[in-house]
């Protein structure tokens, strides 16, 4: 598993980067980094905006990490890339 096409995104609140995962031979696209004031940091899979029966705006996840431990290393990694790091991995698919 590695990160690629990392963009920081400096002017969109608590979004702060940006990019796609990839996992030979899938590519995840569109994962997103969030940062609030506070530090605390975590990451957000592909999703779609859309508009509910009742009129409220909701989103809907088109990937959905349920591995803690590889929603951790992938959030690890983007770290590191947005502090400008390179960082460590064992190139391994987890599935």
């Amino acid at each position: 598993m590695k990160i690629v096409n990392f963009r920081k995104i400096e002017t969109a609140g608590i979004l702060v980067a940006a990019f796609d995962v990839q996992f030979q031979p899938l590519i995840v696209r569109g994962i997103t980094l969030c940062r609030k004031d506070n530090g605390e940091t975590w990451i957000s899979e592909p999703a779609e905006k859309f508009t509910g029966r009742d009129g409220n705006d909701a989103w809907k996840k088109h990937v959905n990490i349920t591995d803690e431990a590889l929603k951790s290393e992938i959030r690890r990694q983007a770290i590191a890339l947005l502090d400008g790091e390179a960082p460590s991995s064992d190139g391994k698919c987890p599935f």
